[in-house]
């Protein structure tokens, strides 16, 4: 028989309620969109995006409300490179390349951390480093 999976009480209510309420990534929220949701693991999971740039273009992000990658726990954060490990398997196979940036708004209390991961077609994909490097705030 397969373990019994533990509870997480994260879904019920994060422990700034105020914060998960008004947030579109908690999922105590009402404002979370579940038809987005693509995966759920113990701790993170992936979601469409809700304006994608390209058709694979997800997101990444903890259950726990957090602002920043900083914030992770070293097990939310093996998770998040996990899933992206994935993405990045899938992204070789199809001879495309996964860019994979965070966006972090430091004034934001109520800004729920996402790595954003799209899928470039690999001859599009030399410089985006740089491009970033070069234009980025």
């Amino acid at each position: 028989a397969p373990a019994p999976k533990r509870p997480r009480p994260e879904f019920a209510k994060d422990a700034r309620g105020w914060v998960a309420e008004s947030c579109w990534f908690c999922m105590s929220s009402p404002k979370f969109e579940t038809h987005l949701v693509a995966s759920i693991g113990e701790e993170t999971y992936v979601a469409m995006a809700k304006g994608p740039l390209v058709p694979l273009h997800v997101l990444v992000l903890p259950i726990v409300h957090k602002r920043c990658t900083l914030e992770l726990s070293e097990s939310e954060d093996k998770e998040v490179a996990a899933y992206l490990g994935a993405l990045r398997k899938r992204c070789e196979a199809h001879g495309e390349v996964l860019l994979v940036f965070e966006r972090y708004m430091a004034n934001s209390q109520f800004e729920h951390m996402h790595v954003q991961a799209v899928a470039l077609p690999a001859a599009l994909a030399g410089g985006c480093k740089e491009h970033f490097e070069r234009h980025g705030a």
